[in-house]
């Protein structure tokens, strides 16, 4: 039995997902005003990473309810398409943000080894940069 897409809850998932892709991004829009609408909007983007993953953690509980049978192959199986349904559109835009920003956005000091081949090694491999 299929169960049932939960529209407002994925939606407010979306939501979430653009504010930490905004946030992220909060430099592209050149140093932002304490008040201004735009800091208003990326100031607590942050947030939209713990909602992300509890509504995540939330739908894959929900979606797979219904599952009688539990093995280690079911488990697998489960793992090995989710990974293939998500990597493809991770290294994608992965590559395009690469791309796009290398030369074009960041720059300065503090940017330097961001671009460095070992870090984007480690993004395709989805090993933490930060340790």
């Amino acid at each position: 039995m299929k169960t049932k897409k939960l529209y407002g809850i994925e939606s407010l998932r979306g939501i979430a997902a653009l504010a930490v892709a905004i946030g992220h991004n909060r430099g592209l829009f050149g140093q932002v005003d304490q008040w201004s609408f735009m800091d208003r909007i990326t100031a607590n983007a942050i947030f939209g990473v713990e909602l992300f993953f509890i509504i995540s953690g939330f739908i894959i509980s929900y979606s797979t309810k219904n599952i009688t049978n539990r093995s280690l192959n079911n488990t697998l199986s489960f793992l090995i398409k989710r990974f293939f349904r998500i990597y493809p559109v991770y290294a994608i835009i992965l590559s395009v943000y690469i791309f796009l920003f290398y030369h074009n956005v960041y720059t300065g000091a503090s940017w330097s080894g961001v671009f460095s081949l070992n870090n984007i090694i480690k993004s395709f491999l989805l090993i933490p940069l930060d340790g």
